[in-house]
């Protein structure tokens, strides 16, 4: 037996519970700041209604972070990404308004201080930043919740499925004008009807805009497109 007086021995420290992954909405690693405060002055970005997840969404796995980049970039011009930025929040982040922002933070890091191509072309989408975000889940998120976004009301189609419509289709020119157009038709019955309009981009979809997003389309290789 134990000699008497022999000191106790040391409980074992209990294991800690490994941390809870960060909300979709919060500022991914990596990032300069908190999405509103990048949002332009003048902007009618509203503070929207909390979601509750859909069951099950907080355990979907992620693809891994080699296979994900490889995906995300292959949606922009060569040369895009000099350097190596994360993409984990385009998956987790099912408020488009905001993944949007962050992709256009990470587009900036990548390119390690120079101007790239990438970027000029991300500057001129506006509205259809929103597109584009739904395509790279879409095809680079297996799993992802849906996309979650307000309903503007009659007369206009929501615009979650207005997007998830334009995020899939060909890439030949006719195709490319027929998509921009529809997302444009939904963007301008928002002031048509002045249905709210809680997103960060003024005015209706300019002409340079819908050429930026169907030279866009146009350029991706053809498995990111579906006839």
């Amino acid at each position: 037996g134990r000699a008497t007086g022999s000191p106790a021995p040391t409980p074992v420290p209990a294991v800690a519970a490994p941390s809870a992954l960060p909300a979709a909405s919060e500022t991914p690693e990596g990032t300069d700041a908190p999405v509103d405060s990048v949002a332009p002055e003048g902007s009618d970005l509203a503070p929207e209604t909390s979601h509750s997840a859909p069951a099950g969404a907080a355990s979907t796995p992620l693809p891994a972070e080699a296979d994900l980049r490889a995906c995300v970039e292959d949606f922009f011009p060569q040369g895009t990404f000099v350097r190596k930025v994360p993409f984990d929040y385009v998956c987790a982040n099912d408020n488009p308004r905001k993944a949007a922002v962050m992709l256009h933070q990470q587009l900036v890091k990548g390119g390690a201080g120079g101007v790239t191509e990438g970027m000029r072309m991300w500057s001129s989408l506006s509205w259809y930043e929103l597109v584009v975000v739904s395509m790279i889940r879409d095809a680079c998120c297996p799993g992802a919740s849906p996309l979650d976004l307000p309903e503007p009301g009659e007369p206009c189609a929501p615009m979650v499925d207005v997007i998830g419509k334009v995020s899939r289709g060909g890439c030949t020119q006719e195709a490319a004008r027929e998509r921009a157009m529809l997302f444009e038709e939904s963007v301008r019955c928002l002031y048509a009807h002045e249905r709210p309009r809680p997103y960060r981009y003024q005015g209706v979809v300019r002409p340079h805009q819908r050429m930026a997003f169907e030279d866009f389309l146009q350029r991706l290789p053809p498995a990111r497109c579906t006839p």
